[in-house]
C-alpha cells in the first residue's frame, strides 16, 4: 500500500492518467508523483522523530528536583536580602539610645544588641505594675555613678551608616546548641516556602543547656515534616532547623487576631 492506496486502486489511477493525459505524459507525472511521495515520506519521518523525542522516557524526579532547587534558590536570595530592610528611622531629638549586649556593654557599629532609650521623655514606668516597671526601666548600665533611668525596649537592632535596623525581639531570642537564634528568622524562612501559609515557632527547654525548636505550620498542601526540613536546609543553617514540625490545617488566633502561641504551647 502506498499513501494509503491499494494496488488495485493504483492501477485504476494510472489507467485514468493514461486516458486523460496520454502515454507521453506518464514519465513526467511519475517523476512528480515520486517527488511528492519522497516529500511526504520525509515529513512523516520528521513527525515520527518529534513524537519519539517528546515521548522518550524522562525521569520526572529530575525535573521536579530542578524546579524545587530553582525555587529554593530564589527563596534563599529573598531571605538573604532581608538584611537590606528599610531602617527604623531617626530617633526623636529628645531621645538618645544605646545598643547593649548580654554583658551590658555597648556594642560596636554593625553588631546586634538590645535597644535602650534614654532621655527626659522616657516614661516613669507602667501604671500600677511595679514588677514590670523594675524589669525594663533600669539604671543606665554605662553610667553607674548617678541616677539615669533608661528603657529596655526589647528590640534587637544594629547600627549601619548611622541608621538603626530592626533584627528581632529579645523575648523571641534563644540560645540553642551554643548559638543565638531569633525564632522570628525561622518563621520567616518557613513562611517563604511555597506550600506554607502560616507558621509559629516555639522553644521548649528540656534541660538547662538543651532544648527543642518546635514549629507549627499551617498548610493545605500534602507535605510532610521531612519535606519541610529538606527545603529549609537550603535556607537555614542546620542549628536553626526545627527539631519538630507539627503540620496543621490552620493555627489558632487570639482575640487580637494574632497567632495564639500560648494555645500552641499547650499542645507541645
Amino acid at each position: 500500500m502506498i499513501l494509503f492506496i491499494s494496488g488495485g486502486e493504483l492501477v485504476f489511477v494510472f489507467f485514468i492518467v493514461l486516458l486523460v493525459f496520454g502515454a507521453d505524459k506518464i514519465p513526467s507525472i511519475a517523476r512528480g508523483l515520486a517527488k511528492g511521495m519522497t516529500q511526504v515520506r520525509q515529513a512523516t519521518n520528521e513527525i515520527k522523530s518529534e513524537i519519539q523525542k517528546n515521548t522518550k522516557f524522562k525521569d520526572p524526579s529530575k525535573n521536579i528536583s530542578k524546579e524545587l532547587n530553582d525555587s529554593v534558590g530564589d527563596i534563599k536570595k529573598d531571605f538573604d536580602d532581608m538584611g537590606c530592610l528599610a531602617p527604623l528611622g531617626e530617633i526623636n531629638p529628645n531621645f538618645d539610645y544605646l545598643i547593649i549586649d548580654e554583658q551590658l556593654k555597648k556594642v560596636s557599629p554593625g553588631n546586634k544588641g538590645e535597644l535602650y532609650l534614654i532621655g527626659p521623655n522616657v516614661a516613669l514606668g507602667y501604671y500600677n505594675d511595679k514588677e514590670r516597671t523594675d524589669s525594663v526601666f533600669i539604671q543606665n548600665p554605662i553610667r553607674g555613678t548617678y541616677k539615669d533611668i533608661v528603657y529596655k525596649t526589647g528590640d534587637i537592632v544594629y547600627e549601619k551608616n548611622g541608621l538603626l535596623y530592626f533584627a528581632g525581639r529579645i523575648d523571641n531570642q534563644i540560645k540553642h546548641m551554643g548559638y543565638r537564634i531569633e525564632l522570628e528568622e525561622v518563621e520567616v524562612a518557613l513562611n517563604s516556602l511555597v506550600d506554607v501559609n502560616q507558621s509559629a515557632v516555639l522553644y521548649e527547654r528540656v534541660k538547662e543547656n538543651y532544648g527543642k525548636i518546635i514549629a507549627f505550620v499551617a498548610t493545605e498542601a500534602d507535605i510532610t515534616e521531612s519535606n519541610i526540613k529538606l527545603a529549609l536546609k537550603n535556607i537555614l543553617p542546620n542549628y536553626m532547623i526545627p527539631n519538630i514540625i507539627k503540620i496543621r490545617a490552620h493555627l489558632p488566633r487570639n482575640k487580637n487576631g494574632k497567632i495564639d502561641k500560648l494555645n500552641l504551647r499547650k499542645g507541645i
